[in-house]
């Protein structure tokens, strides 16, 4: 005749087997995984929200990262599209192995601010606790969490400044310029990654920026694809 804990330790055990079925699912989906856990905020308003259902092409995204290695998105605030990329990036060094993830801006604290406000961000605030995944971090010298490591998969995201040399200095699974347009090393950072996209078929770049004029890298790609203005 089965005791109370043996039906307490059986329930405890599929529950157990459910939430490893469905982490399962999420590694496998990234948009599922957001779809069902991840919050984000509005320092405007102060408030947190669930991930919007309302916006398809969000999926799409999530769809072109995986399959692309060279991407340029023209981003203004209401297509989350910074939001986007961080979700992606957090998503892939939880549930990938060995990815090296970097986010780079004109100045390490704008790019810290990615790693800390909205990756960091994500991870905390997951709809369920058991959801949440250990993780390590390094602060930058202004307080921003600049670097985060999962031990689970040895992969982080760290946050750099601008520059080609910085991307030349460490081998990426990813490299995601941020604000691209106002980088004034943009252009030589590319050349430098498309080499690497070369010769590593794995390597993926990520370029994100709301308009600087006709003059960025963004820009310039949009202009030979057809495309002349954004906002």
């Amino acid at each position: 005749m089965s005791t109370a804990p043996d039906e307490r330790a059986a329930l405890i055990e599929e529950i157990r087997i459910r939430r490893e079925l469905k982490d399962r699912e999420y590694a496998a989906s990234c948009n599922l995984w957001a779809s069902e856990q991840v919050r984000t905020v509005d320092e405007a308003t102060q408030s947190v929200r669930r991930w919007p259902q309302d916006k398809p092409y969000l999926a799409e995204l999530f769809d072109i990262f995986e399959q692309e290695q060279l991407i340029a998105l023209p981003k203004s605030r209401r297509l989350l599209v910074t939001w986007s990329v961080a979700l992606w990036a957090t998503w892939r060094a939880r549930y990938h192995l060995h990815n090296a993830i970097y986010i780079q801006s004109d100045k390490l604290e704008k790019s810290a601010y990615v790693t800390d406000k909205r990756c960091k961000f994500i991870e905390d605030n997951l709809v369920d606790d058991w959801a949440k995944r250990t993780y390590t971090s390094i602060r930058t010298s202004q307080g921003m969490v600049g670097r985060i490591t999962y031990p689970d998969t040895a992969s982080y995201l760290v946050a750099v400044a601008q520059g080609a040399d910085m991307i030349r200095s460490y081998t990426a699974s990813a490299v995601i310029m941020d604000e691209s347009e106002f980088q004034e090393n943009a252009h030589a950072a590319l050349t430098a990654m498309t080499a690497l996209i070369e010769s590593a078929k794995n390597v993926k770049l990520i370029l994100i920026s709301t308009s600087n004029g006709p003059g960025g890298v963004i820009a310039g790609i949009c202009k030979e694809a057809g495309f002349t203005r954004w906002s």
